[in-house]
């Protein structure tokens, strides 16, 4: 029973991160893993390779790339091999956006799935508080 109770407390954690994601970043979680796929290889990446390393059908995942490219973060273009398909490519003007984006996308990750092994900055905060008042006190 405690590791039903355990799996809907996770459960509820990422979906508390899903919502951060959307308020704080304007990204859903499949845009963050069509961004992270994409990223990821030098080449442009098919349809395919998207849904292998996603689990997003293409019909699915249309919606999100849409989304991606309208925000400048993604390209598609054609195929060199076969102009009948399309690929997504890295922006060369978005590199270090995206990858500050993934970065802080993981962090906040880390920090709702894992909160024990990342301090809270209040509790810092309140630690230099108590190191303050000692050297009040002491002066």
């Amino acid at each position: 029973m405690s590791e039903m109770i355990d799996g809907f407390k996770q459960y509820n954690t990422f979906g508390e991160f899903i919502t951060h994601l959307k308020r704080e970043h304007d990204l859903t979680i499949q845009e963050v893993m069509i961004l992270r796929c994409v990223y990821n290889h030098d080449e442009p990446v098919s349809n395919e390779v998207i849904y292998e390393e996603t689990g997003l059908r293409p019909e699915h995942a249309k919606p999100y790339t849409s989304k991606l490219k309208k925000a400048k973060l993604i390209r598609k273009d054609r195929d060199d091999d076969d102009e009948r398909y399309l690929v997504l490519l890295q922006r060369d003007d978005a590199k270090d956006e995206v990858s500050e984006l993934l970065e802080k996308v993981e962090l906040s990750y880390e920090a709702f799935m894992n909160p024990e092994e990342n301090p809270s900055d209040e509790s810092n905060e309140s630690d230099e508080a108590d190191d303050n008042d000692e050297a009040d006190e002491e002066a």
